[in-house]
């Protein structure tokens, strides 16, 4: 232990005997504010489990250690621990406690009573851009003594020839290895560092934020054990279709280039080709009040060169860099990941990993991502066909053969699924003949109400609704109480004409929502004309500079509001959402936002996403109540998507669409003192394949239509596919 000094300084002790262990109860029972626990386990045996009143202090009771077997004492000891454990008036800190509670609960058979402080939460709520809120992290950044005292437990615990990152990594760290001598000041430390967290940040965080966090990650845990399921045939034809696209592009950019080395994947290489090759202008932003070049190869300085140059460098450069994240996070990856966890997707949720407050999906500081077969399940590819890779039930094949064969007549596929060239969606004749078809051919899918079903519930135009409330804009506030089409009332606002106008000139509706959204997050009205064009609106950057000045007269309060976010920012290098969550604001080179972008946002994103978060707090304190809504498989910002029997999907609507909008808010009201005025909607669809996945209108659910209308939709899908396969043979034979 000569290397790590610090342990031996402090008052780790070794807890073996039962007198040892009843004195030690008394002194927790005694102490004057919360106790740090931490427990160390190793193949489903608990080794030590350790408890800290005061920085400096730990009690280390030994259980079920090898070193420790002989103990004649060992279930006394155990029983003592339990007593502990059990005890509500020993208030107790964890770190991460989800993961500590359960496997206590595994373990010792005990469920946790008391558990309320979370040291790695608070960490978040103190300062949410610290990269990692690890222990030992925390400890090396803030107690910098303790600089690396994890290590103490190698080389023993690690496989041969692996150091302590690696082993911790991916996950092949063995606790049981290692001697007590080592283990309990380990232990001690593990117990010791959260609760000087505790007394460093507890009166600078919001607690029923914190208490929100704590039961929210019981879900989130039991979210990463059941992920969406793989489907595997679909894979193969994805297999056919986009590496040959990335190699066609990438051969096609070299060409371009007159370089057939050239690696479009590298910014090194690239940053030069635009700049100095091509010689294209970047794009202007303004950070604070001064304008900043922005030199950058990203997509959306790529979407600004093809909009002012419409060269064809970049336009199959944004072709190359879609087909290739597609190659490689979402083909690779996929199977890499399935592969490794019996046909299922696995992920690592974050509640800690946004600065701004929301979840976050990947395999984080302390993951390896391809070993351990870890992938961003927020980052879905927006490309249906790549999508549906991502299925609820592999029997879904055989509801769409049943379907098939039961269809009584010929139809024109061709005109069923006509689309319009403009808005890209079906045309009326199309839908006139689908509803026509549905009708005539209505399935009756009872021999499938146990196939496993998606639920996907989305809260409508969330962000508009956080801005409504949190400056009480009266203009807003009469909007949203009409409960009419959101972006309809608001065009009628900003435009001057009536909502019936409105509602049908769908270029100026999208051009209103994409106002909107758009000085929510911060952005500039080209930004936003830009992306308007790249949607086929017919619009003028002076029609959306107009748009911008008529919000800025039309919502005063709206606009205080999000002027307030940046005074608080420059004053205070930081902003506050509505539950108390600060996210500090510049200073953070990586980003490529700026700082005003994130003082505007960031208040709004964060309620939004917390807003999801209380939910889930809500499925574990209520677990009963929502035991249809028990399986959530994905959360993708301001979306759940559960999954459960199609038998129950009747009673899951109502139950999601309550739990969304009405119980959330009554959290709200009653835990953080806010009285939310602004109704909440939710949207709901469903589906077997992520990318066929059909609305579900109102709460009354028709399960033959569903399956009838998706079998429609899966048929158009899987056309299309045929038509993407026929597409590349046009690039010839090539390898990937």
């Amino acid at each position: 232990l000569e290397r790590f000094h610090i342990l031996g300084q402090q008052e780790y002790i070794k807890v073996q005997t039962y007198a040892q262990a009843l004195q030690a109860k008394k002194e927790l029972e005694h102490a004057p504010g919360r106790v740090s626990c931490d427990a160390e386990w190793d193949n489903g045996k608990m080794l030590v489990y350790g408890f800290c009143p005061k920085p400096g202090r730990t009690l280390v009771f030994v259980l079920d250690h090898k070193e420790n077997l002989d103990n004649p004492e060992r279930d006394a000891v155990r029983e003592v621990v339990c007593e502990i454990l059990l005890n509500p008036k020993i208030r107790k800190i964890f770190a991460h406690g989800s993961s500590d509670v359960n496997e206590t609960k595994k373990m010792l058979g005990v469920k946790v009573a008391g558990y309320e402080f979370d040291s790695e939460y608070a960490a978040y709520f103190y300062d949410s851009s610290i990269n990692s809120f690890a222990v030992g992290n925390l400890a090396a950044m803030w107690w910098p003594e303790f600089t690396g005292y994890k290590e103490v437990v190698m080389p023993e615990a690690a496989p041969e020839g692996m150091d302590y990152k690696r082993g911790r990594k991916t996950g092949k760290l063995r606790y049981g290895n290692v001697p007590l001598s080592k283990l309990v000041p380990y232990n001690g430390a593990d117990c010791d560092i959260p609760k000087r967290v505790e007394l460093k940040v507890r009166k600078h965080i919001p607690m029923p934020l914190l208490q929100v966090y704590m039961d929210a990650a019981f879900v989130v845990d039991r979210m990463e054990k059941d992920g969406p399921l793989l489907d595997y045939k679909h894979l193969e034809v994805m297999k056919k279709i986009f590496p040959v696209r990335w190699n066609h592009y990438r051969e096609q950019l070299r060409q371009m280039a007159a370089d057939p080395n050239f690696n479009p994947n590298s910014p090194k290489q690239l940053k030069p080709m635009l700049y100095d090759h091509f010689k294209f202008e970047c794009p202007v932003e303004l950070e604070r009040g001064r304008e900043v070049k922005r030199w950058s190869t990203d997509q959306d300085t790529l979407k600004w060169i093809v909009e002012q140059t419409n060269h064809e460098f970049p336009k199959t450069l944004q072709l190359f860099k879609a087909a290739n994240t597609i190659v490689s996070k979402s083909l690779n990856s996929y199977e890499n990941s399935a592969n490794k966890h019996g046909g299922a997707l696995q992920t690592i949720w974050w509640l800690t990993g946004a600065i701004t407050g929301r979840l976050r999906s990947g395999s984080g500081i302390m993951g390896a991502a391809k070993e351990n077969g870890i992938v961003n399940l927020q980052n879905v590819d927006n490309d249906p066909i790549v999508q549906n890779m991502l299925i609820s039930d592999p029997r879904w094949y055989d509801l769409f053969e049943a379907w098939k064969q039961s269809l009584q007549h010929e139809w024109n596929w061709r005109k069923v699924f006509a689309k319009d060239a403009k808005t890209k969606g079906y045309t009326d004749d199309a839908m006139a003949l689908q509803e026509l078809l549905l009708r005539k051919e209505r399935f009756d899918a009872s021999d499938f109400d146990d196939l496993e079903v998606y639920l996907a519930l989305d809260h409508g135009q969330l962000e508009v609704r956080v801005l409504g409330q949190m400056s009480q804009d009266p203009v807003y506030m009469r909007i949203f109480e009409s409960g009419k089409d959101v972006h309809v009332m608001f065009g009628a606002e900003l435009t001057g004409w009536s909502p019936e106008r409105i509602a049908h000139d769908k270029d100026t509706r999208v051009a209103v929502k994409g106002v909107h959204f758009a000085i929510i997050y911060g952005k500039q009205p080209r930004g936003v004309y830009q992306q308007l064009k790249e949607k086929g609106v017919k619009i003028t950057l002076a029609r959306v500079e107009e748009l911008f000045d008529n919000y800025w007269r039309k919502f005063k309060r709206a606009r205080a509001l999000l002027e307030s976010f940046k005074e608080e920012a420059e004053s205070k290098n930081y902003v506050t959402n509505l539950f108390g969550f600060r996210r500090p604001i510049g200073g953070d080179e990586k980003r490529s936002t700026f700082s005003e972008n994130q003082a505007v946002n960031s208040p709004i994103q964060g309620t939004a996403g917390q807003l999801l978060v209380i939910a889930m707090a809500l499925m574990q304190r209520k677990r009963k109540t929502y035991e249809l809504l028990q399986r959530l498989r994905l959360e993708i910002h301001d979306n759940n998507t559960w999954s459960n029997k199609l038998k129950h999907v009747g009673a899951m609507l109502p139950l999601a669409n309550k739990l969304l909008c009405g119980d959330t808010l009554d959290v709200v009201k009653n835990e953080f003192g806010i009285n939310w005025n602004v109704p909440l909607v939710s949207e709901a669809s469903a589906g077997f394949r992520m990318g066929t996945m059909i609305d579900l209108k109102g709460e009354e659910f028709d399960r033959d239509d569903f399956v009838g209308r998706w079998c429609l939709k899966c048929l158009d899908n899987n056309l299309a596919v045929e038509r993407e396969l026929k597409s590349v043979e046009r690039f010839g034979n090539v390898t990937f």
